[in-house]
């Protein structure tokens, strides 16, 4: 789109506008949808099978209660002592084929039944972002390329086009990616003269330091020397 005409501009900066009121509108109920979900509570995490290392531990920490028990239990200890290594080994037998799948089972139905609540709390947020994303296919998709559709990149574009430094939404985009290269720059500059500070500061205080020490090492060889 050549927009060299008074006219063609005024229609550009009217179709950015546009655009950008659309944008700003889709950021502020994507932010308004992020509120809502963050008043409901996370998912719940499955539960996990033990490995080996799981089944080695069951067994240690039923060797280290049984130690325990035999000196407290006295004839009772040689009944009990079978039957201890089958309950170390049980233990994680259990966890993994009956507690693991029926904990898990509860919490997949807990996390659906909470998906249910949040689509239900953020479904009119959810039309208003569907309604947006069709006005932009059939407003601007065709004109503004995606990967630039946030409020920052559409008005510096604006910017441009009004202040006569572009004519058309690609020079601009040219224009708005200089300008972010030259941020980039300047930010790498600014965090390289950060850091030659900050190890100069460092030189110096380690200068002090060592000159300090060097001093009150030579002092006290000297007062050494005077005290013979």
């Amino acid at each position: 789109m050549t927009t060299h005409g008074s006219a063609d501009r005024a229609s550009l900066v009217a179709w950015l506008t546009e655009l950008l009121g659309l944008v700003r509108h889709i950021e502020q109920r994507y932010e308004d949808k992020a509120r809502i979900e963050s008043q409901f509570p996370l998912p719940k995490q499955a539960l996990k099978p033990w490995g080996w290392k799981g089944f080695a531990l069951s067994i240690v920490v039923s060797l280290l209660m049984l130690s325990g028990l035999l000196s407290n239990l006295g004839i009772l200890s040689y009944l009990i002592y079978p039957l201890w290594p089958a309950i170390g080994i049980g233990f994680p037998i259990v966890w993994n084929k009956v507690l693991v799948p029926r904990g898990n089972a509860q919490r997949k139905q807990s996390n659906l039944e909470l998906g249910a609540r949040m689509r239900e709390a953020t479904s009119g947020v959810d039309a208003e972002l569907e309604k947006a994303g069709r006005i932009y296919a059939t407003r601007f998709a065709a004109g503004f390329p995606e990967a630039y559709v946030y409020s920052d990149a559409v008005a510096y574009c604006l910017g441009a086009v009004q202040q006569h430094r572009a004519d058309t939404v690609g020079q601009a985009i040219n224009l708005y990616e200089t300008e972010r290269h030259r941020q980039r720059l300047e930010e790498t500059q600014e965090r390289m003269l950060e850091e030659q500070q900050l190890a100069r500061r460092q030189q110096a205080g380690q200068a002090v330091i060592g000159a300090a020490i060097q001093g009150a090492t030579l002092g006290a060889i000297l007062h050494g020397n005077k005290r013979r």
